[in-house]
């Protein structure tokens, strides 16, 4: 990008202003220590060299980039400079070279495409940071948990609404026969299972939908708790099936989609 960019011109503002206030902020400083740091930077400071080399690179970005390809292209150099790969590792004996050894002599190893990745006779292979970041770098798409509850609780909350539901409706059958111009409290566990409805949706923080419909209340009311659940009766926008028969299944839905 040239000079006239306003990429170019924008950084150059702020990079200014981050170098004034390095200046400021070294005011203190002797000046052995000042020409010791030039030494290192050829006859820079530090942030002056950084400057220098930040406005380089930006001159170096051919021009004519959309906002989809620039950011696509920053992610992608963001990535090599951290030498982490850009497609998924297959972990084969061929990208791993031996770096050094253990104290036991063993041989360890370093992925040659993710410097974070290694390989020990003891350890197996591993990520230094952790199990899904091995797996994220492996190609395998990691949801992670932000809901306040668990999946333990959200099943066993779904049951018991399930149960009171079923209680509610045999009860009212039985003593429809007995009476059949009451209702017998039906319309009050009703409002309760919606209150219960609404209270878990917001714990697992979905959204009503236009209808005024969430996931949950499809599941308990349209699709009974999962028993009257189709294949197809619930799909992505492009009419991918998306599984949604047990309180489990409705859980890893709304955990990947909240």
């Amino acid at each position: 990008m040239s000079k006239d960019s306003s990429l170019y011109k924008f950084a150059k503002v702020e990079l200014d202003l981050l170098l004034k206030k390095e200046e400021e902020e070294n005011k203190n400083e002797t000046q052995e220590s000042l020409e010791h740091e030039r030494k290192l930077f050829d006859g820079k400071t530090m942030q002056q060299s950084m400057n220098d080399d930040i406005l380089g690179l930006i001159e170096a970005i051919p021009s004519g980039h959309s906002g989809f390809s620039f950011n696509y292209l920053l992610s992608c150099f963001n990535r090599l400079v951290n030498f982490h790969n850009l497609t998924p590792l297959t972990l084969s004996d061929d990208e791993f070279v031996e770096i050094s050894k253990d104290m036991n002599g063993k041989p360890i190893y370093q992925n040659i495409r993710n410097y974070e990745v290694f390989k020990t006779v003891d350890s197996g292979i591993y990520h230094l940071n952790g199990e899904e970041a091995l797996k994220e770098a492996c190609g395998e798409k990691i949801v992670k948990n932000t809901l306040s509850v668990s999946k333990e609780k959200f099943v066993k909350y779904i049951d018991e609404m399930k149960l009171l539901h079923d209680s509610s409706e045999n009860l009212h059958k039985a003593l429809n026969d007995y009476d059949n111009c009451s209702d017998f409290g039906g319309f009050t566990n009703f409002r309760a299972l919606s209150l219960i409805e609404d209270l878990l949706a917001d714990l697992v923080g979905e959204k009503e939908d236009e209808h005024g419909y969430t996931t949950i209340s499809y599941f308990t009311n349209d699709l009974d708790f999962g028993r009257n659940y189709e294949e197809g009766c619930f799909t992505e926008s492009d009419g991918t099936p998306i599984d949604i028969s047990t309180p489990e299944k409705l859980y890893d839905y709304i955990v990947s989609n909240v």
